[in-house]
């Protein structure tokens, strides 16, 4: 497409804190380089953790990925663009910003801030004064990511919002929903009052299926798996693929949510990320009677809103205009001391052994949970043959009951003078 065309053949790295675990950040990372890469950009992403499940995504698009302790050697002038996730920097770049070295045409460099949550420490500017420096553009998931990452900077850089666009598979889903019947919930942390709703809302003829981490399956979700569903309860970048396929949205989650999405609260779930904070928590009893008594509103907002949300939404109506407006920011790299570079590279280095760290506390929790899984299969096998060994058991005394009854004096007189009458009839189930 004509309109692509300033990025044909432009080289973006891309950088991550890790992938491997199946999260709306990881989603942000792997959907930009696919769409970069269909618009014929030349991509690389680099990350300091690299692993299945979510290896595999990444290699089956043919997506280029460095890791950190393979130490690649980078050079700025190496990229076009360089899109900065959750603040990770390569080393090798860092030392490009030597007091030494004269950097000439230095690429246009992103910071793309996911989240407003202080737990997330990753996602502020975690050394001082370093994006304010570099930052071509800064980017920032909604207002409350805005607003609590402002106190981090002395003065803050030329910015917009990437409001967690949505590939363009899910534009084209044509779902029609009439009445709900099949529910999915994306979450890798469901709060009980939704794990509740499923025997309630089975007794309604509604069926519930859990998409996460502890869930009924854990995979990357994608247009195929939303599309054969009526409605999806989740929160966070799941939400954007809703807006654009014009399935109806039930916003909730482990910081409660408003529910169904209307005009209502739109612009203050949008300001919170659609994350649910900001709003109420609910009984599952209250789940359960807004989902079937809101149903057909919430259809009929998302149908006369989806061409609204595909502009706002569609990752093919964001990524160009933002690119373009990071264009206009042309940053004279100041030059770094040889101090702060050494500063900075012990910060970062700090960041990537705790991010490993992190990756073997989530192998436990995997195995842990796959142990929990494999022991509830046990003791259901050791249920049933409990079942089995006690029926067996009173089959043998059944038949030991019987074998009494035939060889008792009666039956075996009975027998006799059955044969005595009838010497040529034999019963068929006894053998003399």
């Amino acid at each position: 497409m004509a309109q692509n065309s300033f990025l044909n053949n432009k080289r973006v790295l891309i950088t991550h804190p890790f992938l491997y675990e199946i999260n709306g950040a990881t989603n942000v990372a792997l959907e930009l380089a696919q769409y970069l890469q269909s618009i014929h950009a030349k991509v690389r992403v680099y990350t300091n953790v690299f692993e299945n499940p979510v290896r595999q995504y990444f290699e089956e698009s043919n997506i280029q990925v460095d890791i950190a302790s393979d130490k690649p050697m980078y050079r700025l002038n190496d990229f076009d663009y360089i899109w900065i996730n959750s603040q990770t920097f390569p080393a090798s770049l860092l030392e490009e910003l030597s007091q030494n070295k004269k950097i000439a045409n230095p690429p246009r460099i992103i910071f793309m801030h996911m989240s407003a949550h202080e737990d997330c420490a990753d996602e502020m500017p975690y050394i001082y004064n370093f994006e304010e420096n570099l930052s071509s553009l800064s980017l920032f998931v909604s207002e409350e990511a805005l607003q609590t990452n402002k106190k981090y900077f002395e003065k803050l850089p030329k910015y917009d919002f990437y409001r967690n666009p949505a590939p363009i598979a899910y534009s084209s889903i044509e779902k029609n929903p009439k009445k709900l019947k099949k529910i999915l919930v994306v979450s890798n942390h469901p709060c009980q009052e939704v794990l509740d709703i499923s025997k309630l809302l089975r007794q309604k003829g509604v069926t519930v299926k859990y998409l996460g981490i502890t869930g009924d399956r854990y995979t990357m979700i994608n247009e195929k798996i939303l599309s054969k569903y009526d409605t999806i309860i989740s929160i966070g970048k799941t939400v954007q693929y809703c807006l654009v396929s014009g399935i109806p949205i039930y916003i909730y989650d482990q910081f409660g949510g408003p529910g169904w999405l209307n005009s209502n609260n739109y612009l203050k779930a949008r300001e919170k990320n659609f994350s649910g904070r900001g709003f109420q928590t609910k009984t599952s009893e209250t789940i359960v009677h807004e989902l079937i008594s809101g149903y057909q509103s919430a259809v009929n907002y998302h149908s006369n809103n989806k061409l609204l949300f595909q502009k706002e939404y569609s990752i093919d109506q964001v990524i160009l205009k933002l690119f373009k407006q990071s264009n206009l920011q042309t940053k004279k790299i100041a030059p770094l001391s040889n101090a702060n570079i050494a500063a900075h590279r012990s910060l970062l280095r700090l960041v990537e052994i705790n991010f490993n760290k992190w990756f073997q506390i989530y192998q436990s929790n995997i195995l842990r949970t796959e142990i929990i899984s494999l022991q509830k299969d046990y003791e259901s096998l050791q249920h049933n043959y409990n079942i089995l060994v006690e029926e067996t058991l009173n089959l043998k005394k059944d038949n030991q009951a019987m074998q009494t009854i035939i060889n008792s004096r009666s039956i075996q007189a009975w027998l006799k003078l059955n044969r005595a009458i009838r010497p040529n009839s034999t019963p068929s189930n006894h053998h003399t």
